[in-house]
């Protein structure tokens, strides 16, 4: 598959965990952009301490980090007003999670099963056509239905408070009440409480969400 020369992404940010990945994205993007000046982190608050001192013009990262994911990474510059192309480089080929990076106004998501070349043409469609990029196979699975039900989910959760939602992940990760306790330094009473307020909030909604949580309770951190 053959790809046009790329030239505009001058400053490129390669967000990984993992050294011998983030070497690997480097080398492969180093054939379009030989020229370019590349810029390392191994989780995300390495990376958001480099924003401060440039703005890169692509940024790729890779969901599953310490301390600050992929996912906060992206939804915390946003906030912030940088406007980098950001593509997401991940395992996980959950459609809620490539709803939520579009949301989140990604500019592609990728899975690390990529062809080298597959990836470099999605990365000249991000430049040169301003498209959200994510392979065809896992964007055949965003239907209407499946997008209506993801936004529903996601602003049911937006409803709950800061500790409500630390007490709901902590739920969803199989804790035990005393455990929510011990883990926040609140009471027994108090994690009760919090959570008929979640059930309350989440009223109809809380089915779906179960059926989801059941089958990818591995998301979950990502939503909330």
């Amino acid at each position: 598959m053959e790809t046009k020369k790329l030239n505009n992404f001058k400053h490129i940010m390669v967000l990984d965990d993992h050294p011998l990945i983030r070497s690997s994205i480097i080398s492969i993007l180093k054939r379009k952009y030989p020229d370019s000046i590349y810029y390392e982190a191994s989780n995300g608050n390495q990376g958001l301490e480099l924003i401060k001192s440039i703005l890169p013009d692509l940024i790729l990262v890779d969901i599953d980090m310490p301390l600050i994911n992929g996912i906060e990474f992206l939804r915390t510059i946003r906030k912030q007003g940088i406007h980098s192309k950001v593509i997401l480089i991940t395992v996980h080929s959950e459609k809620e999670l490539i709803i939520y990076a579009k949301k989140l106004q990604a500019n592609g998501y990728l899975t690390k099963n990529i062809d080298p070349e597959q990836f470099l043409y999605f990365i000249e469609e991000v430049e040169e056509n301003n498209l959200f990029v994510v392979p065809g196979e896992y964007y055949k699975s965003l239907t209407k239905e499946v997008i209506s039900e993801f936004d529903t989910i996601l602003s049911t959760i937006n409803l709950l408070t800061d500790r409500e939602i630390e007490v709901f992940r902590l739920m969803y990760n199989g804790f035990k009440n005393k455990e929510i306790a011990d883990n926040l330094c609140i009471t027994v009473k108090s994690v009760e409480n919090y959570k008929n307020r979640i059930v309350n909030k989440l009223g109809d909604i809380n089915f779906i969400l179960n059926d989801l949580m059941r089958e990818k309770s591995h998301i979950l951190k990502f939503l909330i």
